[in-house]
């Protein structure tokens, strides 16, 4: 549909608007021009031009000068208005858009706080605002599936085919081997490597989450080994779980990083065919200089975490 300048959907001039106000506020059109820095003639212009939009004389035009009409007071009046409008809303998109290119929303798994500290400080001498959660890794993945993270740092079951399907890109940080730990005294604790039905009598010690990757993969093997796991206790704290494991209570798989010392208590197996590592990935759906920037911050931080012995246990 064509729309004229008199039609009720037509966009009015703002700049007439601007016009009209500097002419209510300064007393004449050349004296409105001259404030805004615009020549007479174009002033002129754009008044007539919304005058012709919205079908009324706005001016009393005389030798001497103009004034506005009473029509043109009460429009005068709704422009200023209208100004203040568009002059917040500039305002608003031209914040959002600095704030999202400088600000960055960063999830953590827990084991992996260690990160944190030397990402952030990196990130802000780039002049980058990184807003850190820590989460499980399925709280992690629902964030960013909402648009509520733009980074997300978690952990995989690796190596699986589904790790390499993800609808988000996927960045290997580390990979480290999963190990069983069981109690010394366990009739399985001197074996070379894990046998799933070796301990399908055995109570598991597992995550808190009904979604943890390794879990759900240790699960699937179980269930392939003939049985159903066992689950005894859940906690995300592998102190606790690697104390009460030593204590003859479950058998847990940890991984590698979290084993503070040798007890002389537990005993630890590798899995193998296949093999079980945990894979921590950073994953994000979006790219902009910021995120990159982050993503880096995250690379170089690793690098200096994860020569460190151990991480901190979650």
């Amino acid at each position: 549909m064509e729309l004229n300048e008199k039609s009720p959907d037509a966009l009015l001039d703002l700049r007439g608007m601007l016009a009209l106000a500097a002419v209510a506020e300064f007393g004449s059109v050349a004296a409105a021009a001259s404030r805004l820095g615009w020549s007479h003639p174009t002033a002129d212009h754009h008044l007539r031009r919304l005058e012709a939009s919205l079908g009324g004389k706005l001016l009393e035009r005389h030798p001497r000068g103009s004034k506005l009409t009473e029509f043109g007071l009460i429009v005068a009046q709704q422009a200023r208005r209208t100004l203040t409008l568009n002059t917040e809303t500039r305002e608003l998109a031209t914040s959002w858009l600095e704030h999202r290119a400088q600000r960055v929303r960063l999830g953590v798994f827990p084991t992996a706080a260690g990160l944190i500290p030397a990402a952030v400080q990196l990130a802000t001498e780039a002049g980058i605002d990184l807003v850190v959660s820590l989460d499980e890794t399925v709280s992690l993945r629902a964030g960013l599936e909402a648009g509520d993270l733009d980074i997300a740092v978690l952990f995989t079951a690796g190596p699986r085919a589904t790790n390499r399907n993800s609808a988000y890109t996927l960045r290997l940080l580390r990979s480290e081997p999963m190990l069983l730990a069981t109690p010394s005294n366990h009739p399985h604790a001197n074996n070379t490597a894990v046998q799933l039905s070796d301990f399908a009598a055995d109570r598991w010690a597992v995550g808190a989450s009904d979604h943890d990757p390794v879990d759900s993969e240790i699960a699937r093997r179980c269930e392939m080994a003939g049985f159903s796991q066992r689950v005894g206790m859940r906690s995300d704290d592998y102190r606790v779980i690697l104390q009460l494991v030593a204590e003859g209570l479950f058998v847990a798989a940890v991984p590698a990083s979290v084993v503070a010392a040798d007890d002389p208590r537990l005993r630890l197996l590798p899995f193998t065919e296949p093999l079980l590592h945990r894979d921590t990935v950073i994953a994000t759906g979006r790219r902009n200089p910021a995120i990159a920037a982050v993503i880096s911050a995250l690379r170089q931080a690793a690098g200096e975490v994860f020569r460190a012995e151990h991480l901190p246990a979650e």
